[in-house]
């Protein structure tokens, strides 16, 4: 412990002398070497006596040291600056707006087409007090209605009566067919050869009937049709009796003419009274049958049998109250409707005519109430 007193006592002695050394330098001007102190002449005097060594002081406690600052945060690196933007293109200007046009006035509602009305009825020319009973206008179908029509071919085999050359075919379209509303009964130059009852004519042809179907007793009768013509055709709407016994049935003769004169329209009543004679009938004359329609009509009451054209009657049978000899009619007949070739009344034919046909539009039956 002595020793380090010492010690410590002759550094701080030599500190101070370092001190006052380094004073010196400072007041003393440039010289490097500082003067040797002056010696004293004196004699030195005794060395006091050494001082009781002071303990040594106790070392300055070392300052706590301050805490070294917080780094100061790096500032943060500034974003490298965005690129400018390229200019954008100045847009171009706006082209000035179009004055809106006018709206289209809304059109009108279309109204939904009406149907088209049904065609009026052709007026009838039935009397008062009649109602319609029984008709055919031909509008479906392609043949004729097998509900309203049989095809008669009794006599094909031995051949028609009245020496007529004709073969009378069952459902052939090239004889008998539904077309455009009408019925069409056409007569052809050929020979059916392969019909079984096949009678050897040259001649095809239809002959349409209501027996069997429909018969009637007294009415108001009403066919529409339009006539062939050419040398050779006989065409006929006519009516018998249902018992089959002829003459004593009585027959009707609405309508008969024959292509070699083409104007003359014949109505005809035979009766057993007029067997043997060409019966008893009448005449009238048509310019153009064989180029337009026309009614051929029958008025038929307990009292007579009135034929006519057109609302034109040309012949009336009255009847007599002489016995069914000569008035038949009061029993019930059916409807014929044929095209017959030749014969007594058709005479003879020019074959250059063919295909010739006699068109029906309608048939219709009205009866008194």
């Amino acid at each position: 412990m002595t020793l380090n007193s010492t010690r410590l006592h002759s550094m701080a002695r030599l500190a101070a002398l370092c001190a006052g050394v380094l004073a010196l330098a400072a007041c003393g001007g440039n010289d490097d070497t500082a003067a040797p102190p002056p010696v004293s002449s004196a004699p030195s005097p005794a060395p006091a006596p050494a001082p009781a060594p002071s303990p040594a002081p106790a070392p300055a406690p070392a300052p706590a040291p301050s805490p070294a600052p917080a780094p100061a945060p790096a500032p943060a690196p500034s974003p490298a600056p965005a690129p400018a933007p390229a200019p954008s293109p100045a847009p171009a200007p706006a082209p000035a707006p179009s004055p809106a046009p006018a709206p289209a006035p809304a059109p009108a509602p279309v109204p939904a087409p009406a149907p088209a009305p049904a065609p009026a009825p052709a007026p009838s020319n039935a009397p008062a007090g009649y109602t319609l009973v029984w008709s055919d206008e031909f509008d479906t179908g392609t043949l004729p209605d097998a509900g309203k029509w049989v095809y008669d071919t009794e006599a094909n085999a031995t051949g028609w009566y009245n020496n007529e050359l004709q073969y009378y075919a069952v459902a052939r379209a090239e004889n008998s067919k539904i077309s455009d509303g009408k019925l069409v009964i056409t007569a052809r130059k050929e020979r059916l050869t392969s019909a079984k009852d096949y009678g050897g004519q040259d001649y095809s042809s239809a002959r349409l009937i209501t027996n069997g179907k429909a018969s009637w007793t007294y009415g108001f009768f009403e066919i529409r049709a339009k006539l062939p013509c050419g040398r050779g055709t006989w065409p006929a709407i006519w009516m018998l009796g249902t018992t089959g016994d002829w003459p004593a049935g009585g027959e009707i003769d609405i309508m008969e003419q024959v292509g070699k004169n083409p104007t003359a329209i014949e109505g005809t009543i035979h009766t057993t009274s007029t067997a043997g004679t060409f019966g008893d009938g009448g005449e009238t004359r048509i310019n153009d049958a064989c180029s337009a329609f026309h009614n051929y009509q029958l008025t038929w009451t307990p009292e007579s049998l009135v034929i006519g054209v057109d609302n034109k009657p040309f012949h009336t049978y009255a009847n007599k109250h002489q016995g069914n000899a000569s008035w038949p009619f009061d029993k019930p007949q059916y409807l014929l409707l044929n095209l017959a070739i030749g014969g007594d009344m058709g005479g003879s034919v020019d074959d250059t005519i063919f295909p010739v046909s006699m068109e029906v539009d309608y048939v219709k039956v009205w009866q008194k109430k």
